[in-house]
């Protein structure tokens, strides 16, 4: 399949683009900090996949928004997938009812996850661990976790009554409910097996505004309790940062703005 013509006429900068059959429908949503060359290289793609043959074949139009840079282009695109579904597109979906795990101290010097359901006003007030549609799912990856680090499901919260547990007398716990293994031991391992599903305290006191710097212009981003709550083109004032009911957190755009942050990008906090 050759490349349509009207390809060149897409620009070579950063942003998203969207695929649109003969009767409007979206087909695709993609994002490239080179559009024209991303948009090419799908047609040129024909060759190797029956699914990019049949999109391309299906395509009429190209439209895009240009954005200044690869943060602004990923938040968007992650946004518009999940509320506008497009046909070629992974299905992904934005879950408002979230229950995570959080880390509490016992009596005994023990961490314990406890299941946790943020309200929309204090999401991350604490580090956390995971993100669930359900109590149900929750507790399938906390079993796992248990299985996998050899943790005791009794400090977990998963046995109840006195004495060792039972994977204890299977040889799958180390005897942290028995003595054998001290709280720092067991907090370690917990640790360590939760470690990769963090998701960290929000730690800024107000509105984070990340500038991302573009060849013509600057994108502003706003966050807050790690919520992306809008982009803009201009400097934002306090008109701005009126709460949008909206809005909820997503796994996806959070683990973005941690690496750009991470990487040591512009940003600075309204109050």
């Amino acid at each position: 399949m050759t490349t349509p013509h009207w390809v060149n006429d897409l620009p070579p900068q950063p942003g998203v683009y969207r695929f649109h059959g003969a009767e409007g429908e979206l087909l695709y949503i993609g994002k490239s900090i080179n559009i024209r060359q991303r948009v090419k290289s799908h047609f040129q793609s024909c060759q190797r996949s029956s699914r990019a043959r049949r999109m391309c074949q299906l395509t009429d139009h190209i439209d895009y928004t240009i954005t200044a840079g690869e943060l602004g282009a990923l938040l968007l695109e992650n946004r518009e997938i999940k509320q506008r579904q497009p046909i070629f597109n992974r299905r992904q979906r934005r879950y408002k009812q979230l229950h995570t795990w959080i880390l509490n101290a016992s009596d005994t010097a023990f961490l314990a996850p406890v299941l946790h359901r943020p309200a929309s006003e204090s999401l991350w007030n604490q580090d956390s661990y995971g993100l669930y549609r359900s109590p149900r799912q929750a507790r399938l990856a906390l079993e796992h976790w248990i299985k996998q680090y050899r943790l005791c499901p009794k400090v977990c919260g998963l046995e109840s009554g006195s004495g060792p547990c039972f994977s204890f007398q299977l040889g799958r716990c180390q005897g942290a409910c028995c003595g054998k293994e001290s709280p720092d031991s067991h907090n370690r391992r917990l640790k360590q097996a939760l470690h990769e599903h963090q998701i960290q305290a929000w730690p800024y006191k107000g509105t984070l505004v990340i500038r991302e710097c573009g060849a013509t212009e600057d994108d502003y981003h706003l966050v807050h309790q790690w919520c992306h709550l809008a982009t803009l083109n201009h400097a934002p004032g306090e008109e701005d940062l009126q709460p949008r009911h909206d809005v909820c957190f997503d796994l996806d755009s959070y683990r973005m703005l941690l690496h750009f942050l991470n990487r040591g990008i512009e940003h600075f906090v309204m109050p």
